[in-house]
């Protein structure tokens, strides 16, 4: 998935019209056990936070929107980035 992600990231740094780009932050949830009580063996799971969350807290918190798990859906990550390619 982190792959994935990485080239969805640079097709969207070429085209900065777009949209301004994304950071990827990978949490091994191996070292947090409140995230492995959440996510168990959905991992690896996308998560997009929400303006002013970090996703590093409260894993249980609602203010992060999972986008996928296991393989990347580029299109419900677009759509939830609001990006859209031509």
């Amino acid at each position: 998935m982190i792959a994935a992600l990485q080239i969805v990231q640079r097709r969207i740094l070429l085209q900065p019209a777009l949209f301004h780009g994304f950071d990827i932050e990978i949490v091994d949830i191996d070292q947090q056990p409140a995230l492995e009580r959440v996510w168990g063996d959905k991992v690896p799971v996308l998560l997009v936070e929400d303006a002013g969350n970090d996703l590093t807290n409260d894993a249980a918190d609602d203010t992060k929107t999972e986008i996928c798990h296991y393989f990347l859906d580029e299109t419900t990550l677009l759509a939830r980035l609001s990006v859209t390619f031509q």
